[in-house]
């Protein structure tokens, strides 16, 4: 019998299920190269149809670049950062990466958790249309080449999602210098950064309590609703933010606001989460939980109400207001390692060298200079009564130390690393607030009393690897050369150097190391290269050498033994 006969069989849609009935008025076949002749219901074939003229529209080919793609790269500012930077995804590709990055990569790439079948059906069809065969490897490659370019953040799950979006519309190259425009410029310096760090998408949860603070304010449904702000942003807010919009919301609205992503920076991912919201204020009224109304997105065809929200909303969601929220939100949660004791002491241990004890001494250190800093402070600010200025002393001094107290520390522990330390500050200094707060003090100190040879020589690498570009170039060798050789030219004590060497023989070596590179630097080659040589390795152990009882004379008080590990707070659920 044919599909177009009148029966009472029923007949369903093949993308939505939808029964057909009659199925002879409701009904459009649909076939295409890679997908077989299915029934599908007029919604659907609009859909379908809209799919079509989006490819058409922008030219798109699987990992080629389209019209879209220029827009995209004109309009974000990529286009002068691939030009400001030495090297393509190629010359990355030619560098190792963790062992850790390698193998989630190939579970969340190889092992088919990016495939197409993975996807809402908008996307699947997009990308069954458009795909090639290398469409795994292609997405590897991308990954493979940021993972090599910034080893201090690496691969995080949802990145494969937003490579495999960017090769929608991108070449491999243009592809990989947008994924790292995003990381590096325009995403919160700590959005990314996984586990290892202990602080685990620290810059997810700082913009989703910004989220929370704009949905308390302009969301009247929120205040009452059964989950509190932070708790609903929380949940809704995760897959938006880490997928940057991909397979959260239909095909067209995700273009809508990738446009808005490229031509306005980072604020229209507050915006756009925040106006996502506003439209399911139905939902939201009806108590449906955030995960269930973040499930149903996909499902609508939201372009006109989400476009008329966020012109709406970016009145109110200003860069000033967002800054402020997130200033609040990373003071909080920098606070939380040094008195949300029960569950910080564990976690530092972790991601330390350091046993209880040690982490106590950092902990009366971190305390000492707190307070010295609100002593300096009284000094220039007008006195308020007693319970304002402690209240104010409190909330400016107690999320972390300054640059100037940093360089004291490492001054005591390392004095040849004292010329590097304001570079080591900003190496440490993750969430880049100017202060270091106490994992970032703690993970620190650690590495420069308790780490091996090569974590101390990757931080040496980082922090004159200027332009973060995970090379090192003949101008950046010389800054290094310049640190090490400086501690016995002010000295006059350059006949002490180790390794029989002196100045011009460190200087001719490292800038050999350097031009057998091609003037383009990778850790991996620089570590093996002073490996192989005993002067150099002699070298930089000297640089690096700490005062094995450096901790404890930085500390004139005795710690006590329960300073940690004794008490929790409220706040304790972030963790």
């Amino acid at each position: 019998m044919s599909l177009y006969e009148e029966s009472t069989t029923e007949i369903y849609c093949g993308l939505c299920t939808k029964i057909l009935n009659p199925p002879i008025k409701n009904m459009k076949i649909y076939s295409s190269e890679n997908s077989p002749c299915l029934p599908v219901c007029l919604s659907c074939s609009k859909h379908l149809q809209k799919i079509s003229e989006v490819i058409e529209s922008h030219n798109l080919k699987w990992a080629e670049l389209s019209n879209k793609g220029r827009t995209w790269l004109a309009t974000s500012g990529v286009e002068n950062y691939m030009n400001e930077n030495q090297g393509n995804i190629e010359t990355y590709m030619k560098i190792e990466i963790s062992e850790d990055d390698e193998e989630a990569i190939k579970k969340d790439v190889m092992m088919g958790r990016t495939d197409p079948e993975i996807f809402e059906w908008e996307y699947h069809e997009l990308l069954k249309r458009i795909m090639k065969k290398t469409y795994r490897e292609d997405i590897c490659r991308v990954l493979r080449a940021y993972c090599a370019r910034n080893r201090n953040i690496g691969y995080c799950q949802g990145m494969s999602y937003v490579c495999m979006w960017l090769l929608v519309f991108m070449d491999h190259n243009s592809a990989f210098w947008t994924l790292s425009y995003l990381v590096e410029k325009w995403l919160l310096p700590d959005f990314y950064i996984g586990a290892k760090h202990g602080n685990s998408l620290n810059g997810f949860y700082i913009e989703s309590s910004t989220i929370a603070g704009f949905l308390n304010k302009l969301i009247p449904s929120i205040p009452k609703c059964p989950y509190p702000a932070e708790q609903f942003s929380d949940f809704f807010s995760l897959q938006v933010l880490i997928q940057l919009f991909v397979n959260t919301v239909d095909l067209e609205a995700c273009i809508f606001l990738w446009d808005k992503l490229m031509l306005e920076s980072s604020v229209p991912l507050i915006c756009g989460v925040v106006s996502l919201v506003s439209i399911s204020d139905q939902e939201i009224r009806s108590e449906h939980h955030p995960l269930n109304i973040l499930k149903q997105l996909p499902e609508k065809r939201i372009i006109n109400e989400l476009s008329q929200e966020y012109d709406r909303l970016k009145v109110e969601i200003t860069i000033k207001r967002v800054e402020d929220l997130r200033h609040q939100a990373r003071e909080m949660r920098a606070r939380q390692w040094k008195y949300c004791e029960k569950l910080s002491m564990k976690r530092l241990q972790k991601v330390s060298n350091l046993n209880e004890e040690e982490i106590n001494q950092i902990g009366k250190i971190f305390e000492d200079y707190l307070q010295e800093g609100v002593r300096q402070s009284n000094r220039y600010t007008i006195k308020l009564p007693k319970t304002n200025q402690e209240s104010f002393d409190k909330a400016t001094y107690e999320s972390g130390i300054r640059r100037e107290d940093f360089i004291k520390i490492i001054s005591d522990i390392s004095p040849h690393l004292s010329a590097s330390a304001g570079l080591i500050f900003d190496r440490f200094d993750e969430d880049k607030s100017g202060l270091l707060d106490f994992r970032e003090l703690t993970i620190c100190i650690s590495i420069m009393m308790k780490g091996d040879f090569e974590d101390k020589l990757k931080i040496c690498f980082d922090v004159y690897d200027a332009d973060k570009s995970g090379f090192l170039q003949p101008n950046e060798m010389n800054d290094l050369i310049e640190s090490i050789i400086k501690p016995y030219r002010d000295t006059g004590l350059e006949s002490s150097m180790p390794g029989a060497l002196n100045i011009e023989d460190i200087r001719e070596k490292l800038n050999k190391i350097c031009e057998a590179s091609g003037d383009i630097l990778c850790f991996r080659d620089f570590l093996l290269a002073v490996k192989a040589d005993p002067a150099l390795y002699s070298c930089f152990s000297s640089h690096f050498k700490t005062d094995e009882d450096g901790i404890r004379t930085l500390s004139k008080q005795e710690t006590k033994k329960d300073r940690m590990g004794k008490t929790s707070c409220k706040n304790c659920r972030i963790f």
